[in-house]
């Protein structure tokens, strides 16, 4: 079986670690994430740690409950991107969860296995059409944050204006397609 990553440093020729965990998000109030995790949703990089003393392991979401919210748990399959792992990383072990050096929860290891991978493309700069995909579809992410950000480039502003007056963009979309535009000073 193959499984579609963005980046990793393992080989082509080479074999990647997965492993699946149960994670459990901390709750907004203590620090946890202000929005839910969106598992498959664009690229995103989160870290394992074993203790607070040892390194983070980086790890790509390739599965698993397509949305943790603050406070919650779920299931997430991953991709690890590092070819040196910290070898306490075993199944049954726990583990806590950061964004960049930010602890958002705490997790507990229930497999690991091998498995080829396939490189999907980079979507920091998605096509006109995925762009138009991403507007007629209420369910679609092109990631789980900061989309304004990509959106708001140059290349971008005559099909967002375009989108906002098009019948086939859902509303919720056209509603952030005019945040985003007002947010940017754009007209």
């Amino acid at each position: 079986m193959f499984y579609q990553i963005a980046r990793s440093s393992v080989r082509a020729d080479e074999l990647a670690e997965f492993a699946e965990a149960i994670v459990q998000l901390h709750p907004i109030a203590e620090g946890g994430r202000k929005v839910p995790l969106k598992i498959g949703s664009f690229i995103y990089t989160l870290h394992f740690r074993v203790s607070k003393d040892s390194a983070l392991n980086a790890v790509e979401p390739i599965g698993g409950s397509p949305e943790i919210k603050p406070g919650h748990s779920g299931l997430i399959q991953v991709v690890f991107l590092d070819r040196v792992l910290d070898p306490a990383l075993e199944v049954g072990c726990q583990f806590y969860l950061h964004e960049c050096s930010v602890l958002i929860g705490k997790g507990e290891l229930t497999r690991r296995w091998q498995g080829e991978v396939e490189r999907k493309p980079n979507n920091l700069n998605p096509t006109l059409d995925e762009v138009r995909a991403w507007a007629c579809d209420e369910e679609a992410w092109l990631m789980d944050q900061d989309e304004d950000v990509i959106l708001c480039r140059p290349q971008y502003i005559s099909i967002l204006k375009e989108l906002v007056l098009d019948q086939v963009c859902v509303e919720n979309k056209r509603k952030e397609i005019l945040k985003m535009l007002k947010l940017h000073g754009i007209s």
